[in-house]
């Protein structure tokens, strides 16, 4: 059972990590708090919100927790949307319907792109939900 949030972060993040779209590396995706050097041509940034906790027990030792992963695919603005698309919807498909260590994904949404300063961004919005448990409580 996921214990916390980070947990559920290592989960998806690396599920992302294991199902880089091609074109992309570990380098072009920023991941929450860590060091990163935006790229020149394309890049991802990953995002997670924790969007409603309902209590599972009377005591409140039991949570689910319901959030949304957001990953924003850029492409360098001028390059057209079809590459960032395509990338996006690759996403999606690693994320649909994804179980593991007690977080389930379900709906995952692709937005519309939107031209973002330099960049053309398309979003992907997966929601998420996990079980936490914190035993002093219990």
């Amino acid at each position: 059972m996921s214990n916390s949030l980070a947990d559920a972060e290592v989960v998806l993040i690396s599920r992302l990590l294991a199902n880089i779209p091609t074109g992309f590396t570990a380098a072009k995706i920023k991941v929450p708090n860590a060091p990163f050097t935006t790229p020149a041509d394309k890049w991802l940034r990953v995002t997670m919100n924790i969007t409603g906790t309902n209590e599972l027990d009377a005591q409140g030792a039991f949570e689910l927790n319901i959030g949304i992963l957001t990953i924003d695919v850029f492409y360098a603005k001028g390059t057209g949307s079809d590459a960032a698309n395509e990338t996006a919807n690759l996403i999606k498909l690693a994320y649909n319907g994804y179980k593991s260590n007690d977080v389930v994904v379900y709906p995952v949404e692709v937005i519309a792109g939107v031209e973002d300063g330099n960049w053309w961004r398309v979003q992907i919005d997966a929601n998420f939900q996990f079980q936490s448990y914190n035993p002093l409580l219990s």
